[in-house]
């Protein structure tokens, strides 16, 4: 069973974003789709996931790319256990908690224009 999801539309921003939280509790994994379709060439974004304590709500980072991205295109994170795919993106070998955030992360602030959208598995 998979659920595609939007988590930010496309927008241009300046700062970092995070996407509201999610409760997902059946799904084990999940490929995010950065698709930037205006870069400014500086400073770069990277995506991140977040655990959510369901207590207190207090997030802390499972997942940060290495890699600022610069220029437009489509990017992809295949977060998943046992994870050893390459497919050209990023991956970890990383269990979805059930309730979760995605971030955008900018190293500047400069302007981009991107969407953040993701596919979960089981």
């Amino acid at each position: 069973m998979s659920q595609d999801i939007s988590l930010l539309p496309s927008a241009t921003r300046t700062a970092s974003t995070s996407a509201s939280n999610m409760s997902t509790p059946t799904f084990t994994g999940v490929y995010f789709y950065l698709n930037i379709t205006a870069a400014s060439g500086t400073g770069g974004l990277k995506v991140s996931l977040r655990a959510v304590d369901p207590g207190t709500g207090q997030i802390s980072t499972l997942f940060a790319a290495t890699t600022a991205i610069t220029a437009t295109g489509l990017y992809v994170y295949a977060l998943y256990p046992g994870s050893g795919a390459s497919l050209g993106a990023q991956s970890a070998n990383v269990l979805l908690p059930a309730t979760w955030q995605a971030a955008v992360l900018h190293s500047d602030g400069s302007n981009y224009t991107y969407s953040l959208d993701a596919s979960l598995s089981q």
